[in-house]
Formats: structure tokens, sequence, C-alpha cells
């Protein structure tokens, strides 16, 4: 019986206890995805704060170039009985060229604790429209209504759209007259009062749109050239869209031009049928994009835990078999709990100073309550040095990794590896199979 518990005490070997230790981690790993969860549900309570900013203020907009819009009567021959049939509707026509001059003057609104980036845009837009498709012989049997021509320009929000918007039309100024009922998937369209249109003439269109918007601006090309320009004191614009800018500086400020042609998109020159036209979508633009993801940032130092647990618990393991010093398994967890608690931390703080910040005082508190728990159990003033300085490397050496964009996989690689190394070089002259003696608590002094 003696010799069974005296076996069963020269089981605490090293074996063991790192068994134990990964055992450990793995069910830390369980509140790390909780913090995970937490983060997702706050970064989704920041999108829908920014929903219901952009409803009351004007959504993400997106622009096209004024439409000509002639409505018609075709009277023609039913292909079933022949009689006489007659038909309403409208002819579209496309601008030849198109400029587009905006200049986006940049905000934040504050709800909560969230901010949202929005935007006055002063644009104005100069477009070459005429019917020049339309033929006596190819349309004989159409009867165009020219004195109630109309032009129509897209708007995603029109309710973020000013009083001040106006459209001309050689000279001639026309007032705007609601949302027209033609709609291209989310592109609304502003419709102007009727005209009395010529047949053949060409139009000089110059609208100048006033309007609100949130995040971002975007352009739907039409036409057979467009040449647009924007120009913001926005820091860090994002372009996305089927099109890069052909030329763009940033600097203080950004300014951006685009130059597009026919094969830029597939809408035809004119149409008749707006069921054709429906759900297009070639637009392009920028994004405004705030210069920090906070919650990106919470979320992708989560996914160190397990590199930061672990090497944790593998620098007490090393005391452990270097100093002589034995840790407790509750003591690994209770050091685990306060590795966890560490990015609750980071999350909140982030909320209201910003994740650097949030990340050094997170990291400082963790440091010292970690350093201030093992002072007792190291007994040495040299050894809670060393260990306040790995602590603090690993969470500098984690900092910096975040903010790395292309080489952050390179460089957690090359600091796995030095570890591993590290690791490596001070293990070579120990002799595992001495160690049982070494841990046993018989032989051992006593724990924290």
């Amino acid at each position: 019986m003696e010799n069974q518990i005296s076996k069963l005490k020269n089981n605490n070997s090293p074996l063991l206890k790192i068994l134990f230790i990964l055992f450990i981690i793995l069910l830390l790993m369980i509140p790390n995805v909780l913090i995970q969860s937490l983060i997702s549900e706050r970064a989704n309570r920041k999108a829908q704060i920014e929903r219901e900013v952009a409803k009351s203020y004007g959504q993400a907009q997106k622009v096209m170039p004024p439409l000509l819009r002639i409505p018609y009567t075709r009277i023609y021959k039913s292909d079933k009985d022949a009689e006489i049939a007659s038909k309403e509707g409208i002819f579209t026509f496309t601008p030849s060229t198109s400029d587009l001059l905006c200049n986006l003057t940049t905000d934040t609104r504050k709800r909560s604790i969230y901010e949202v980036v929005v935007y006055e845009s002063e644009m104005q837009i100069k477009s070459q429209l005429s019917d020049r498709l339309i033929s006596a012989q190819t349309h004989k049997d159409y009867t165009f209504h020219y004195n109630r021509a109309h032009l129509i320009v897209g708007l995603t929000d029109p309710n973020g759209l000013s009083d001040n918007s106006q459209l001309k039309i050689n000279g001639q100024t026309l007032n705007l007259q609601g949302v027209s009922t033609y709609r291209n998937g989310n592109l609304r369209y502003v419709k102007s009062e009727n005209f009395v249109y010529k047949p053949g003439q060409e139009l000089s269109v110059v609208a100048d749109l006033s309007f609100k918007g949130t995040k971002s601006l975007m352009v739907e090309p039409v036409g057979e050239q467009m040449k647009i320009k924007i120009d913001s004191p926005w820091q860090d614009p994002s372009f996305a869209g089927t099109r890069l800018p052909d030329n763009y500086d940033i600097a203080e400020g950004f300014t951006s031009t685009w130059i597009t042609n026919q094969y830029a998109h597939d809408y035809p020159t004119s149409w008749s049928d707006d069921q054709k036209i429906n759900k297009k979508n070639f637009g392009f633009g920028v994004n405004l994009i705030q210069p920090i993801n906070e919650y990106g940032k919470n979320s992708r130092t989560t996914k160190y835990a397990l590199l930061i647990i672990a090497l944790t618990f593998g620098i007490f393991f090393f005391f452990e078999i270097l100093l002589k010093k034995k840790v407790h398994p509750i003591q690994y967890i209770l050091i685990g709990f306060a590795l966890t608690v560490f990015y609750l931390l980071l999350l909140s703080i982030t909320e209201h100073l910003g994740f650097d910040l949030a990340y050094i005082i997170s990291a400082t508190a963790t440091i010292g309550l970690i350093v201030s728990y093992a002072s007792h159990l190291l007994s040495s003033t040299k050894s809670t040095a060393i260990l306040s300085l790995l602590l603090s490397g690993l969470f500098g050496y984690i900092f910096i990794i975040l903010q790395m964009q292309d080489f952050a996989l390179l460089a957690g690689a090359l600091a796995l590896f030095t570890v591993l190394t590290i690791v490596m070089m001070l293990s070579r002259k120990i002799n595992w199979y001495a160690l049982n003696q070494s841990l046993n608590p018989v032989t051992q002094s006593k724990s924290l």
C-alpha cells in the first residue's frame, strides 16, 4: 500500500503538469469565445446606430446623371386579332457626355458612445442630352408628347436633398417636383417639372445638387462618356466599386478623378421599357472609413488569446523547472482568469478611449496584477523583474502585430520561431527524467 502511494506521488511529473496546463488552456478558451460573441454584439449595435442616423440624416448616397424622359402613346395592330391597340409609356435618353464635380464636407455625429461619419455634398453635373435616336421611320406608330418632357436625376435617398438643388436646361431653371415612380434597384429618381422639348434639340443640362449622406458616395455611370471629380478633406478614403480612380491624391484630404466610356456599363443609349433596366449596378466611388476599426482590432486581439495564455503559462512552467518554484494548478487557473479579463477590459475601455490607449491601460493592469500575485511565489526581486519584462515584451509584441496589416503573419511567425528557439536552448540541458523528484511535493519547498 505504501508503495502505491509513493508511486502516485512520483507521478507528479513534468508530463502530467504539461497535460494539466493544456487542459486549463482549453477551458479558458470558453470565456474567450463568449468575449468574441460580445464583440460581435457591440459591433452590430454600432451598425444599428449608423443605420438609425442614416435614416434621419441621409443614407449612403449613389448619384446618376440627368436622364431625359419623353412620354409617348403607341398605336398599333394587335398580333392576335389585328385590332387597333394603344400603349402609353416613356422613352428615356441617356446623356452623351457628363462632367460631375463634387465637394464633400465631412463631419461626425455622436449618438450614445458611437460616432457616425456624415457628409454634405455640393455637386454640379453638366450633361448633354437629346432624342437623337428617334426617327420618323423607326417610330412612325409613336406619338410623342413633347410638352410633357422632363428630367430625372438618380439619388439613393432623396430625403437628404436640399431645397437649394435645381436643374437648368440651356440656362432655363426647372423646379424639382418630387420623386419619380421609376426606380432602378435601390436608386430613386428626383423629377423636374415638365417642359416643352423640340425634337432633335440639344440640351445643355446643369444640375446643382446639395444633399446629405453617410459613410459613402457612389456614382452610377451612364451615357457615352463621363468625367467625375470628388474633393474632400477626409483623410481616410477607401475607393470602391467597379472602377478605381484614374487619378487620385491623398494629402490633406483627397482628390480623385474617374473617366469612363460606354464600356463601363451596359445601359443602352435609350429605352422604352423601364423593367429591362431595373436592378443594374455599375457604381463606383468612395467610402469614408473611420481610420481605426475598434471592434475589428478587438476581434483580432482575441484571436491571439491562445498564444498569450500559452506563453504566459510556459513562462511559469519554466520558472518551476529552472527555479524550483512549484506553482499550484489553482494558481495557473487564477492567472488564466486574469488574462481572460484583460480582453473584457480592453473592449469596455476601447469604446470610450480608443483601442491604443485601452490596450496600454488593460495590459498594464493585467501585467501588474499577475506580477504582484506571483512576486510572493518567486521570492526574488530578480525573478519578479524577469517575469515583468517577459510579460511586457509579450503584450508589447502583440500590440505591434495588431498595428500591422500586410506583415502581421510574417511578424507572428517570426515571433513564434524565436520563442521556440529560446525554449529549446533553455531546455536542452534539462534532465527531464530526473525532474520527478524535484517536482515531488515531498521534496519540494512549500508553494505559495
